[in-house]
């Protein structure tokens, strides 16, 4: 049965956007189906079908039973120190003072999981953590910290380099930008060095409270046209609880596509 939560969206004839400001919730027909999730910690596919113009699942039982939890697992300093794994791993990427700690704490709904600084800079390490679907999430740190010395930059940009390029179970990338500085010349060469690893690549727009919702489009825009991005990017706030479940729609089906 399907949870009474969504019941009237699915009654609907039509679906033009999802809860928010991203694109549209259904996958066309053929299309691999879109994930949404229906009800706390269950996750439901479903299609579109453009000629009733109507939602229809294509499995009413829940094809996952994910709660967005974490556990730190270890900092290393060195790829090499880091153990072989089959599991699945995803790396988290941004500049520095984009909000990487602060997206880890709102989307594993744990206030403290990632330190939170006031200072920028503060990942200096490979933070390893272990998600409740047994795949590994890998806090690398932030780049272009001004403040930071050559060596110490020179180190973090090696240790980025190596994880990225020599980590065979790393199957894609979460990269955050802050969705107010669009053109960052550091971004901008970030965004040349992964099209150069051409491993998949998630957008995620952070901070999009701090800008109307118009200023929002106009710089998402900006960013699209710079990177071309091949996923649609995500909106997010840690201001708001329904980006947590948007990411992990968006995510699980990403991460659908690119895991085999």
């Amino acid at each position: 049965m399907v949870p009474n939560m969504l019941a009237d969206t699915l009654k609907a004839r039509s679906i033009g956007a999802d809860l928010g400001t991203q694109g549209p919730l259904c996958s066309p027909p053929g299309k691999t189906p879109c994930i949404l999730s229906m009800q706390p910690n269950s996750i439901y596919m479903f299609r579109f079908c453009r000629i009733s113009g109507e939602v229809l699942l294509t499995d009413k039982k829940a094809i996952s039973s994910f709660q967005p939890n974490a556990e730190f697992v270890r900092s290393y300093a060195r790829v090499s120190d880091m153990p072989g794994s089959e599991s699945p791993e995803f790396a988290l990427l941004g500049r520095s003072n984009v909000g990487k700690s602060s997206f880890l704490n709102h989307v594993f709904a744990r206030k403290a999981l990632a330190r939170v600084s006031k200072k920028p800079g503060k990942t200096r390490l490979a933070n390893v953590y272990k998600t409740a679907d047994g795949s590994f999430w890998v806090d690398l740190p932030g780049y272009g910290y001004a403040t930071a010395g050559r060596e110490e930059k020179k180190g973090w940009s090696a240790l980025i380099d190596r994880y990225v390029r020599d980590r065979t179970c790393l199957y894609g990338i979460v990269w955050l930008l802050d969705v107010r500085h669009p053109g960052l010349r550091m971004d901008q060469q970030a965004g040349e060095w992964l099209e150069s690893i051409a491993l998949p690549v998630l957008p995620v727009m952070t901070k999009c409270d701090k800008l109307s919702r118009n200023n929002v489009q106009k710089n998402v825009a900006a960013f699209r046209r710079l990177f071309r991005f091949v996923e649609e990017p995500i909106l997010f706030t840690t201001t708001e609880t329904r980006t947590r479940e948007q990411f992990w729609n968006r995510f699980f089906e990403w991460k659908a596509r690119i895991v085999s």
